[in-house]
């Protein structure tokens, strides 16, 4: 066989994805004809699809140093170094392809896409708009608009744009987009459908994650179990994309029965591929030598009206500026009151969602910062892939996720020693423990709770959830029809964002019916439109019950500041123990407990105990306003000890005078 017929039939294996068929083809090629340019040129587009991306760029440089004019080796080079990050050297092949041919659509499609690699959201759009201009059909050029529409706000545009895409190619990967984009939609009943599409599809295991968060929304457990080994492969598969796993490890936090190890390893199975892209070690800094101002960075994409926002708004005016500089870096689009609120209160408040991580390390650097500070986790949004570099002597992750981030670069993860009990034996960071409780929201709007519960009134007992729907699993609802079961008449309001849509609403009340509990006793809610009607709603409710494996945290607060009883189950882990935490802290551990069965006992017997429920009303407020969980001047106090005798372990820097004990840290 010539080599021409070699590597003509390469070709056709590597289009149709066989890719030993493909090698051993140019194997043989290449032994023959060791400099053409044809097969040199296939065989660095094989290692690029099979992620070997030194060996693609090796291989597509010697073509394009053999033969300066092979326009597709000049576009095959720029996306093997855009896969490594390279980003200058990329553009530069895409520019030299498109000079050789002006009218190549896929040159200036993706150097739009080299531009939205690097959040260059307004410049992408153009070359995704001039790509389309030469050529409408172009699947992949209406996919890669959509996705710059979709990171820009532009929702509704996006999703009419991902099925334009969808509609010229079907492609799994842009119905997994679509599934994206319609959650930031209300139009959840064509995300449920294209979900469960998705599901059904042949697409790859990591890009089914997408639907895992749409079958939460609409409390389809169903669905979730018969596809749970499915999402737990993906998360584990060497194949899988970083990108796509983060948020499937957020929806680990809401499955119930996964062993903690198991949840640690595949966060840390996220972290090996963030460092398999590529890391830039040379952005690493050293502790500096003197022990003056500590410079504290908080990354995160909710310095805005959001939960997370709400437990740093009253700590971060009370931090002593002769001691402490604090630097936010705000991933996220546009600002609100809470937003400007805080960016008042720091030293310096910079937007970075347009930044990509290089260059947003490098602001990082160059502000000095001591302590590097994660608040998202593997929420939306998040920043995570920069700490995986050693951007301040102490990266820690603190509020914004309940549990490991798997990197090992990241040092401590602050908690308390109710919320973990004890040395953390599976996450990657240590624990540093605050000594009463690991958050502190102040205090909430002056919204006035109800002199007497609801009960005083009716007669009748109401039970409250006011948690994200993700976290009402069937065994919750399984305790919670016991509870409703055993007290005659009561009923149970659950108020969430969607709460009210037909198909969660359908699947809530179908498994309390399955329970026994007919359909009237439950109400169903959706989210209110300020935070004072939000709050104010509570007077409603008797009793809240937690959820669990994953707790409430600000609905926990929340209630209590309206007088309301929390009643929890007690978990191992971190996610099913804040609550916990946070009655600790208060005073009210009989709140707690550790079995189902204790659990149903403590709601039912607290539901016929009106003088009980009489007192809480009256009485927790005030409880809370004398706990650390309201008074941010102590909570910050003990913060700033914390973060400097971490800064001391780390940097091997003395104390300065006046400071405590170093807290105690543990892995």
């Amino acid at each position: 066989m010539t080599p021409d017929n070699l590597i003509k039939q390469a070709a056709e294996a590597l289009q149709r994805g066989d890719f030993p068929t493909a090698d051993e083809l140019l194997v043989r090629t290449l032994k023959r004809k060791p400099r053409d340019v044809d097969a040199m040129n296939l065989a660095g587009v094989l290692a690029y699809h099979q992620g070997d991306y030194p060996r693609a760029i090796a291989m597509l440089k010697r073509v394009v140093k053999r033969q300066p004019a092979h326009a597709g080796a000049h576009l095959n080079l720029g996306a093997a170094l855009n896969a490594t990050r390279q980003y200058a050297g990329a553009e530069f092949h895409y520019q030299s392809a498109l000079k050789l041919n002006p009218n190549n659509h896929v040159a200036l499609c993706n150097l739009g896409k080299n531009c939205f690699d690097q959040n260059k959201h307004a410049e992408a759009r153009r070359y995704f708009l001039k790509t389309i201009a030469k050529a409408p059909d172009y699947a992949i050029a209406h996919h890669n608009l959509a996705a710059c529409l979709l990171r820009q706000g532009e929702y509704e545009e996006a999703v009419g744009v991902f099925s334009k895409a969808l509609a010229l190619s079907g492609t799994p990967e842009t119905l997994s987009e679509l599934v994206g984009a319609l959650r930031r939609t209300s139009r959840f009943d064509e995300e449920y459908a294209a979900a469960l599409q998705l599901l059904n599809s042949d697409a790859s295991a990591d890009l089914k994650i997408a639907a895992f968060e749409t079958l939460l929304d609409a409390g389809d457990w169903a669905s979730i179990e018969d596809h749970r080994i499915d999402l737990l492969d993906a998360l584990d598969s060497p194949r899988s994309r970083a990108e796509c796993c983060g948020p499937g490890l957020l929806i680990l936090n809401c499955l119930p029965t996964l062993a903690p190890d198991l949840v640690a390893r595949l966060h840390r199975r996220w972290a090996e591929r963030i460092i398999e892209q590529g890391v830039d070690a040379s952005l690493a800094v050293q502790p500096r030598a003197d022990g003056g101002t500590l410079r504290v960075g908080l990354v995160s994409p909710d310095f805005r009206d959001h939960s997370v926002a709400l437990f740093l708004r009253h700590v971060l005016p009370e931090f002593d500026t002769s001691r402490f500089e604090i630097h936010c870096y705000a991933n996220q689009r546009g600002a609100d009151d809470v937003t400007h609120a805080i960016a008042a209160d720091v030293t310096s408040f910079r937007h970075v969602y347009e930044l990509s991580d290089a260059e947003l390390a490098q602001v990082i650097r160059g502000d000095g910062i001591d302590i590097l500070v994660d608040l998202a986790g593997h929420t939306r949004d998040n920043r995570l892939s920069l700490f995986a570099q050693r951007l301040a002597t102490v990266q820690l992750t603190w509020l914004g996720y309940p549990n490991t981030t798997g990197l090992e670069t990241m040092d401590y993860r602050i908690t308390d020693a109710v919320a973990d009990a004890g040395p953390s034996t599976v996450g990657t960071e240590a624990l540093a423990f605050m000594p009463d409780a690991f958050l502190c929201f102040g205090r909430f709007e002056d919204v006035a709770v109800a002199p007497l519960p609801p009960c005083a009134e009716r007669g009748t007992i109401t039970f409250g959830s006011f948690n994200n729907i993700r976290k009402i699993t069937p065994r919750v609802i399984a305790l919670w029809s016991r509870i409703l079961a055993a007290v005659p008449d009561s009923r149970l309001v659950i108020k969430s964002r969607r709460a009210t849509d037909t198909i969660t609403a359908s699947n809530l009340r179908r498994m309390f019916q399955s329970g026994g509990i007919e359909p009237l006793r439950i109400e169903l809610r959706p989210a209110t439109d300020t935070r004072e009607e939000h709050l104010a709603a509570y007077n409603d409710i008797d009793i809240a019950l937690d959820t669990f494996p994953y707790s409430g945290t600000t609905t926990t607060c929340e209630a209590l500041w309206m007088g309301v009883p929390v009643v929890t189950l007690l978990g191992h882990a971190h996610a099913q123990r804040v609550s916990a935490s946070i009655l600790t802290s208060i005073g009210h551990t009989e709140l707690i407990t550790d079995a189902s069965r204790g659990y149903v006992d403590a709601a039912v017997s607290l539901a016929r105990d009106s003088a009980r429920l009489a007192d809480y009303r009256a009485g927790l407020r005030s409880t809370l306003e004398r706990s650390v969980l309201c008074q941010p001047d102590r909570y910050t106090r003990q913060l700033e000890t914390l973060l400097q005798s971490l800064w001391q372990e780390k940097s091997g820097n003395s104390a300065p005078p006046g400071l405590p004990d170093p807290a105690i840290t543990a892995r």
